[in-house]
């Protein structure tokens, strides 16, 4: 990514053309690899400071990072970080509202020792769950869904 990035930035172009380049040559690439890997924080932070770099040509940052985050309106900037929990978020909502597919045995098998795919009905604190043995794919999903629960699921 880091040489795409080098390449574009030869290019004058406008901020929104580099979030756009940012966007869909540099960070598709993680978010599909994040959607069925795990990705360790360091992963997360080091392609963060990568994009900043690229968006301000390795200079200080004229325009807070959270100001840019969000639709066209606020920035168009999109976050890592967010969009790799709504695909691990989506990953349990299709586990939620699907059937008894095939595919969900193997989650299933994993989830065992925490209540199996019993856990995303409840509230529960990762910190507290024992997640030892447990695949680090299925610990980022965990994490994910108790952040993002609230925004999935309606509340009644």
């Amino acid at each position: 990514m880091q040489k795409m990035f080098n390449l574009w930035s030869q290019r004058d172009l406008s901020l929104y053309g580099k979030i756009t380049i940012a966007k869909t040559l540099g960070l598709s690439k993680m978010i599909f690899s994040s959607a069925c890997l795990p990705t360790p924080s360091h992963i997360v932070s080091s392609t963060d400071k990568m994009v900043k770099a690229f968006l301000w040509n390795n200079k200080p940052a004229k325009i807070k990072r959270e100001s840019m985050i969000g639709p066209k309106e606020s920035g168009d900037l999109p976050d890592y970080e967010s969009i790799k929990n709504s695909l691990l978020g989506s990953w349990v909502k299709r586990k939620i509202d699907g059937k008894d597919e095939a595919w969900m045995a193997i989650p299933s098998y994993y989830l065992e020792n925490v209540r199996g795919t019993f856990i995303f009905d409840c509230n529960y604190d990762v910190d507290l769950l024992d997640l030892s043995g447990l695949r680090e794919f299925y610990v980022d999903i965990l994490k994910a869904w108790s952040e993002i629960k609230s925004e999935c699921i309606p509340q009644n």
